[in-house]
This record gives C-alpha cells, structure tokens and sequence, in this order.
C-alpha cells in the first residue's frame, strides 16, 4: 500500500511539473454566401416551398477536406472542407435539371472513412430538392 501511494506520489509531482503553455481563445466565423445565386433568381431555402412548383429532382452532394502527411510532424495536415464549393455544386446540379430553387436545404456533417493509406476526412453533405417555380 505504501509502495502504491509513493508511486502516486511522484506522478502527481511529475505531472505537476510539466510546463503547460497557454492556450490563446479562438474565434472561429463562418459563413456562406448566397448573394451570387440570387443574383442570378436563384432560390435556396431550408424550409419547403409553398407556392405552386413543379419537383425537378433530389440532389446531395459531399464535399470532402484535402490532407497531407507532414513527415515532420508525424501527422495529417487537413485543408478545409469548403462548403460554399459544395454549394456551387448544388447549384450548378440544380439548373442542369431546369430548377431555379433549392429547397429543404440541409447542411450535415459527414465523414470519408480512413483507407490503409489515408486518414479519415471530415466533410459536409448538402441535400434538398430542385424545384421550378412557377410564375
């Protein structure tokens, strides 16, 4: 028991001295902007549309991050996962069908699952239905 607490003793005393750097905040902003669609009369909304319409299709699309093996480091680095890129994939899919809207947008988190030689990659799926709205 003693033996026990002695061990004990000295990892706390260890731990203790381990210097621990500051770690600064971080303020993380993100947004996407959907002023070009508009611009062009595209529609996009997170909510179905209520005005007449004729369906022109369900789209999804993922996007993944990109990553890099550092050797220095012994580790991935990963780039961004770019959702406005995502977006301007389900828009161009969405006017290759004849919509100019896109409905019941959603936006969810997804994941590529790691291959022997190559890490897992975060992602960000958009799904939701091409309409055409009628005047």
């Amino acid at each position: 028991m003693l033996n026990c607490m002695k061990k004990l003793l000295w990892l706390i005393l260890l731990v203790g001295c381990v210097n621990h750097p500051p770690i600064p905040s971080v303020t993380v902003v993100a947004g996407l902007d959907f002023s070009r669609y508009t611009a062009r009369g595209f529609f996009f909304s997170p909510d179905p549309y209520s005005g007449p319409h004729d369906m022109k299709g369900l789209v999804t699309v993922r996007r993944y991050s990109s990553a890099r093996y550092v050797d220095s480091l012994a580790s991935w680095e990963y780039g961004p996962v770019g959702a406005q890129e995502a977006l301007d994939s389900v828009y161009a899919r969405s006017v290759a069908m004849g919509a100019d809207a896109f409905v019941r947008t959603e936006f969810q988190p997804v994941e590529l699952p790691a291959t022997p030689t190559t890490p897992r990659l975060p992602g960000i799926q958009i799904t939701g239905y091409a309409i055409k709205r009628r005047q």
